[in-house]
């Protein structure tokens, strides 16, 4: 009886903590049982790592594989305008470049050509901290600057506050600008999530189900929204900035990054930001904000397929995470007005017949051999006629070979005329155990700024402008195009 009474006690624990460790199990693993606002999180929380597959990879394997070695390119530019039906203009630029590890010496140049003719050249060369350019048609000097000393060297030339511009551009620190380490975006994300989420409840969340065409394929997904009124974003804005002024860790982060921008004291100093928050707080208490936004990810078989930000009338972004073929489109709508007068007052009245809507998409294509970025641009989607398009092709590399392409395309109309600009950059690359010698430059061979007082180098430069214009212009002509400067 005693081992019974023990039973009847156990049975039902040892089924509970069954049951709970099911029901954890399956909260873990599946979206049961979440409320919509949990799961509206859950989906935009996979974001931004989402975003990171427009990152064109192959270029940046070829950056890494470059960083330590001598290489060379050589490359083609073709441009060619047509207007109407009857006019074409054709013109071709050849560019080399070469880089020696050893030195750290980088050259390149572009040349102009009529056939096999070399009608005019520019060269560039960066040795040591100058950076500088030549038109051997005009000078056989290069003219350029040293990257140091660049305070005095605004200072010479009256630019007020120089001590707000860095005495040296350290270009490898600005590529690195948005970068912050795994520990910040947690802390980031710990600090601010809840502030953002206090000012919100269930109400602002909602579910349904929908079906999506993304690229010609159909999705059932579910779709988890979240709306926030102009009052409850304001209010946001608010919470984060006054969380901000106490958060130290991010403050540095802050102060680190205006730095390097080289936005002065009243954002790199810690007390000064935390005044420049407060103005922001003020103004931003003073402002009326009407506008709700409204937040929406799309969520297939347990994936992110879609996310969408939108202020209604105003813009919609939204992003495909596809496979192969990410992308994201930027919907503008530009409402246009209709002019009414009352009681000698002007008052816009706004309509949708007369809005124009443009939108900007940026796509990532995955082939086989080569990843393809693209950005296109319609001004207004009624006008079809009109677009500017813009690729970048960039191949995997091969026995240190590597081939990429950019092409671009304006289509315009003038004068109700067909207007089309196209313009294609054929590069190849290729690594090297020795180039060619590049040219040391030295306070003998090359006019540069720093050197010299303000007016001096400035009258220099005009004329040195002066000339390379009117060569350029002159040699432009003997191919067909009419230039005015």
């Amino acid at each position: 009886m005693k081992y019974k009474r023990i039973l009847i006690i156990l049975v039902p624990i040892i089924i509970i903590l069954v049951i709970m460790g099911i029901f954890l199990v399956v909260y873990a693993t599946t979206d049961l049982f979440k409320s919509d606002s949990d799961l509206f999180w859950k989906y935009a929380g996979q974001v931004s790592e989402a975003l990171k597959s427009l990152d064109n990879t192959n270029i940046r394997e070829q950056q890494q594989s470059l960083q330590n070695s001598s290489y060379s390119a050589t490359g083609k530019i073709s441009y060619e305008q047509q207007q109407g039906t009857d006019s074409l203009k054709v013109l071709n630029i050849d560019t080399s470049l070469r880089h020696d590890n050893v030195t750290k010496r980088t050259y390149a140049d572009a040349t102009l050509k009529n056939g096999d003719i070399d009608l005019f050249t520019l060269s560039y060369i960066n040795s040591g901290d100058i950076y500088a350019i030549k038109c051997k048609e005009v000078v056989d000097n290069y003219v350029g600057m040293r990257d140091s000393g660049l305070q005095e060297l605004a200072r010479k030339h009256g630019i007020s506050n120089a001590e707000s511009i860095p005495d040296s551009i350290n270009f490898e620190e600005y590529a690195t600008l948005l970068n912050i380490t795994e520990e910040q975006k947690q802390h980031i994300l710990e600090t601010y999530l809840p502030v953002i989420q206090s000012v919100l409840s269930e109400t602002n969340y909602q579910k349904s189900e929908e079906q999506i065409t993304i690229q010609e394929v159909n999705y059932q997904t579910n779709k988890y929204q979240l709306e926030i009124s102009g009052e409850q974003w304001k209010q946001i804005l608010l919470n984060c900035l006054n969380t901000l002024k106490a958060d130290n860790e991010t403050l540095l982060l802050l102060s680190s990054k205006f730095s390097m921008l080289a936005l002065g004291t009243e954002y790199t100093e810690i007390a000064n930001l935390t005044n420049k928050i407060e103005e922001w707080i003020s103004e931003i208490e003073k402002a009326t904000s009407t506008d709700n936004l409204i937040l929406c990810v799309y969520e297939s078989e347990g994936q992110l397929v879609r996310a969408s930000l939108e202020v209604p009338n105003i813009i919609t972004i939204a992003y495909d995470n596809v496979a192969n073929h990410p992308q994201i489109t930027i919907t503008l709508i530009q409402s246009g007005a209709t002019m009414v007068v009352e009681e000698n007052e002007v008052i816009d009245v706004t309509t949708a017949s007369n809005s124009i809507v443009s939108t900007i998409t940026l796509e990532k294509v995955v082939e086989e051999n080569k990843e393809t970025n693209r950005i296109t641009f319609l001004p207004d989607i009624e006008s079809q006629e009109q677009k500017v398009e813009i690729e970048i092709s960039a191949g995997k590399e091969q026995e240190g070979n590597t081939s990429n392409t950019l092409n671009i395309n304006v289509n315009t109309l003038m004068n109700n005329q067909p207007n089309t600009i196209t313009i294609q950059y054929d590069v190849n690359v290729s690594k090297e155990e020795q180039v060619e010698e590049i040219q040391e430059l030295t306070n003998a061979n090359t006019v540069i700024a720093n050197n010299y007082e303000a007016d001096v180098f400035n009258a220099f430069m005009d004329s040195w402008w002066t000339g390379v214009t009117e060569k350029f212009v002159e040699k432009m002509e003997t191919i067909g195009f009419e230039i005015e400067v």
